[in-house]
């Protein structure tokens, strides 16, 4: 895969994980899942999507190869 397909891809799943829900359930449902297991990170999808936005094509590959 190409470093433009990567990054469409990448910005795909960003603007995924950042979406709101539409449903009030929803929404719900993923507060009490960080409620039950105790971990409290209400801002998760912000994270990931940081932490997504510091990989690149080369990195997926390299952990492949290991």
């Amino acid at each position: 895969m190409d470093d433009e397909a990567f990054n469409r891809h990448k910005q795909a799943l960003s603007d995924k994980r950042l979406e709101k829900p539409k449903k009030l359930g929803s929404r719900s449902e993923k507060i009490w899942t960080e409620i039950t297991t105790h971990r409290y990170n209400f801002n998760r999808d912000e994270i990931e999507v940081a932490e997504l936005s510091k990989i690149s094509n080369q990195d997926i590959l390299d952990f492949y190869d290991t």
